[in-house]
């Protein structure tokens, strides 16, 4: 089964997270979102916003882009 983009998106920010060695509680209290929030966005279970990805990438010193698929991940993955 392929993944979604909310599942693709959720991945990478989690990928980042354990290269750099931060915690979820690190990026909750980073961004000022609650645990729980945090823990539906990395889990793939809810979206990141538009607004949300934004304020993790500067948290992480990252462009946004580094978080979303590629055109051709997108392409192949379908919608949503």
């Amino acid at each position: 089964m392929e993944q979604t983009t909310t599942e693709r998106v959720a991945g990478q920010v989690r990928a980042i997270l354990a290269q750099r060695r931060l915690t979820r509680r690190w990026l909750s209290d980073q961004v000022g979102m609650p645990l729980a929030t945090i823990q539906r966005r990395l889990n793939g279970d809810v979206a990141f916003t538009v607004s949300e990805l934004i304020v993790v990438a500067r948290v992480l010193n990252i462009p946004v882009a580094a978080l979303l698929p590629t055109e051709a991940e997108s392409m192949t993955s379908g919608a949503a």
